[in-house]
């Protein structure tokens, strides 16, 4: 079964990477931890190792190209292996029969700003507690 070359999450908020540079190309033979590929994020530039040996195929991310955290950008072959018809998703995060993913309810982004919470419909308006305060002593 081909190995994946899968985009680590290589920091903590990390959405994508860039591929800033292959260091193998295509049909090279390498060995299990020989790095094949310059990542660069916004906080850090760093190599990537196969994941497996054999023969490194099936490119699928130009060098320049943002590719986001989880995406397959090459795979590894063995002998008498060929490549997926289409990119294997990486571990966990497998496409439902229908070959795309259900919608969900829109996230904001780690770090975004939130949005003003709605008041209380009961709670009193601002300075309400003051003429509140006033009223009952006098």
């Amino acid at each position: 079964m081909p190995t994946p070359v899968i985009l680590p999450k290589l920091e903590m908020m990390m959405e994508e990477g860039t591929i800033t540079r292959w260091l193998r190309r295509e049909g090279e033979t390498v060995r299990a931890g020989d790095p094949i590929v310059e990542v660069m994020t916004d906080k850090v530039n760093m190599e990537l190792e196969a994941p497996a040996s054999g023969v490194l195929a099936g490119i699928r991310a130009r060098e320049g190209e943002a590719v986001p955290v989880t995406t397959v950008i090459a795979y590894i072959l063995q002998p008498g292996e060929a490549l997926p018809e289409a990119p294997a998703p990486a571990e966990g995060a497998a496409a439902p029969a229908g070959g795309t993913l259900p919608a969900t309810e829109a996230q904001p982004r780690p770090g975004a700003p939130r949005p003003p919470a709605a008041p209380w419909p009961d709670a009193p308006a601002a300075g309400d507690e003051a003429r509140a305060g006033a009223e009952a002593a006098a």
